[in-house]
């Protein structure tokens, strides 16, 4: 019975050890970039822009409007591909 408990100690000590050993650790770095700097907004901030997705998986901005209920005219034209960014 001691054997049994002697060998998982050990088996214990020497994982904590592998697992604090210098190198064993992995470091990860996230680089940020604002929305507007991906997703560029093409209409003036108070409009509403109607834009269908691309193949590169950015927005080709078809319309700027002024209210809700125009884009969401605007989009019924476009179907499933298209967005009301604002």
């Amino acid at each position: 019975m001691k054997t049994g408990m002697l060998r998982n100690c050990l088996l214990a000590a020497a994982c904590l050890t592998g697992l604090f050993a210098p190198g064993s650790l992995i470091r990860a770095e996230a680089e940020y970039h604002a929305y507007d700097e991906l997703y560029p907004m093409h209409c003036a901030a108070n409009q509403y822009e109607v834009a269908s997705l691309n193949d590169s998986g950015g927005f080709d901005m078809v319309a700027c409007t002024a209210s809700w209920d125009s884009a969401r005219s605007e989009i019924s034209k476009l179907g499933d591909g298209g967005v009301i960014r604002h």
